[in-house]
C-alpha cells in the first residue's frame, strides 16, 4: 500500500466548509430573481448572500495563514510536470477568486447610493455592522453609481471564473482518483485516511 499523504484536519475544515460556503452562496443568487428584489424575501436572501460572503472572506483569509505556516502534502511523485504545474495554477486561481468575490462584493454594496445603503446597512447575519470602505462610500454619487455598476459586472464574471476553476479542480482530482487510481480524495476527506 502506498504512504498516504493527507492534509492536516484544520486544512480540511477549510477546505469542505468553504466550499459549503461557496455551494450555498451560488444557490442563494439564484434564488433571487432579478425582477423581485425589493421583496422581502429577496432582501432577506441577498442579506445572507452578503454575509456568507464576508464569512468566506474571513475563512480565506485564515485559510491563507494556515497555509504559510504549514506545508502542505506533497503531490504524488507520478504526478506529470504539467499536472503539477496545473494544479498550482488551479489552487491559486481558485484562491484569488475565492478572496476577490467577496472582496468586489463588499466594494459592490459599498457603492451603493446612500438611500438604498441607508435603507439596507451591511450587517452579519442582522448582528453586527461590517465596516465601511470608506474611500468608496464616499465618493461623489455619480461617480459612485459608475463603480456600482463596473463592480457588479466584475463580481459577476468572477463567479463566473469560479464556477470554471471549481470545475477544473473537481474533474482534475477525479482523474486522478478513478482514471490514475491516486489515492486523491483520500488526502482531502476527514474520513479518508
Amino acid at each position: 500500500m502506498r504512504n498516504l499523504l493527507r492534509y492536516t484536519g484544520t486544512a480540511m475544515f477549510f477546505h469542505w466548509f468553504i466550499a459549503l460556503l461557496i455551494v450555498v452562496n451560488v444557490g442563494l443568487t439564484w434564488a433571487v430573481d432579478d425582477d423581485a428584489k425589493a421583496t422581502a424575501t429577496s432582501r432577506a436572501i441577498i442579506d445572507f448572500h452578503k454575509s456568507t460572503g464576508l464569512l468566506i472572506l474571513v475563512l480565506m483569509l485564515l485559510r491563507l495563514v494556515w497555509r504559510a505556516t504549514h506545508i502542505p502534502p506533497a503531490l504524488p511523485a507520478t504526478y506529470k510536470p504539467w499536472e503539477v504545474a496545473l494544479t498550482h495554477a488551479a489552487h491559486l486561481g481558485l484562491y484569488a477568486v475565492a478572496l476577490a468575490l467577496p472582496l468586489t462584493g463588499w466594494a459592490h454594496d459599498e457603492a451603493r447610493s446612500v438611500a438604498v445603503a441607508a435603507q439596507y446597512p451591511l450587517h452579519v447575519y442582522g448582528q453586527f455592522a461590517w465596516p465601511h470602505l470608506g474611500f468608496i462610500a464616499d465618493l461623489p454619487p455619480d461617480v459612485k453609481q459608475i463603480w456600482h455598476k463596473r463592480l457588479g459586472h466584475l463580481h459577476s464574471l468572477l463567479a463566473d471564473v469560479l464556477y470554471v476553476l471549481v470545475g477544473l479542480h473537481v474533474l482534475g482530482a477525479l482523474k486522478h482518483q478513478w482514471i490514475d487510481k491516486e489515492l486523491e480524495l483520500q488526502r482531502i476527506l476527514p474520513w479518508g485516511g
